[in-house]
C-alpha cells in the first residue's frame, strides 16, 4: 500500500480513494495495526474525509467506510465537502464527497409543462360557462360549426393552462414517486433517526415495523 500511495502522490492530479475497508478508524488509538494503516495513508497526503460512524447497529458504531482525498499539485484547487446521509437504504450509511470550484451550476431538464391545479381547472370551467355559443347554432355547415366549437375550447384551454417552465425543484421529481410515498419516506427517515439517537428497543421496533409496512 505504501508503494502504491507513493506512486500516486508523485502525480500532479487529484485522487480519491473510496471503499468499504472493514477497518474501524474509531479504533486508531487502541489498535496498532489500524494506527499504522492510518499513518501510511496520511503521510502520503491522503486526507480522511469521513470522521463519523458509517455503520450503526443496536450494539455498536463503526467507521468502516473510508474516503481519502489527495488534492494533487494543481493550482486549480477544488473545495471539498463530505459526510454521511442518514438513510436506511442499506446497513451502512450512504457516504458522499463533493468536489467543486468557487462557482458551480447545476442544470436540470426543466421542460415546458401545463399545470392543472384546482384553481386553473375552476378558471377553465368558469370561462366555458361565460362563453356565448349562439353563433355556432347560426352556422348551417356542421363542419364549420364544430371547427368554431373546438377552436373556442382550445382558446380557453390555452389561457387557463398556459405552458410554463418547470421549476428546479419539480424538475428533480420522478413521476412514479407520489406525494404519499414522499410523506411515508420522510416518516420512516424520522423514525430511523430517532432509533439512532435513542438506541432503545421501543424506538427500534417502531422503526422496523413502519419500514416493513411501507
Amino acid at each position: 500500500m505504501e508503494i502504491s500511495l507513493c506512486k500516486l502522490t508523485r502525480q500532479s492530479h487529484p485522487c480519491v480513494i473510496v471503499g468499504d475497508m472493514n477497518i474501524d478508524l474509531l479504533q486508531w488509538d487502541c489498535q496498532t495495526a489500524i494506527h499504522d494503516y492510518l499513518n501510511t495513508v496520511t503521510s502520503n497526503n491522503f486526507v480522511p474525509s469521513l470522521v463519523l460512524p458509517t455503520r450503526v447497529t443496536s450494539k455498536a458504531s463503526t467507521l468502516i467506510d473510508h474516503i481519502y482525498y489527495y488534492e494533487g499539485k494543481s493550482h486549480n484547487r477544488l473545495k471539498s465537502r463530505s459526510g454521511n446521509l442518514v438513510s436506511d437504504i442499506s446497513d451502512h450509511l450512504p457516504n458522499y464527497l463533493l468536489l467543486f470550484a468557487d462557482k458551480t451550476t447545476v442544470n436540470y431538464d426543466r421542460s415546458v409543462v401545463r399545470l392543472f391545479s384546482e384553481k386553473a381547472r375552476d378558471n377553465f370551467s368558469h370561462k366555458l360557462n361565460l362563453c356565448d355559443w349562439s353563433d355556432i347554432y347560426a352556422v348551417k355547415d356542421v363542419n364549420r360549426a364544430s371547427e368554431i366549437f373546438f377552436d373556442r375550447i382550445a382558446t380557453q384551454f390555452n389561457e387557463s393552462f398556459p405552458h410554463v417552465r418547470l421549476s428546479r425543484k419539480r424538475a428533480r421529481d420522478k413521476k412514479w414517486i407520489t406525494k404519499g410515498l414522499k410523506k411515508a419516506s420522510r416518516t420512516k427517515c424520522k423514525l430511523y433517526k430517532s432509533w439512532l439517537k435513542k438506541r432503545t428497543p421501543e424506538a427500534e421496533s417502531n422503526y422496523k415495523e413502519y419500514k416493513k409496512n411501507i
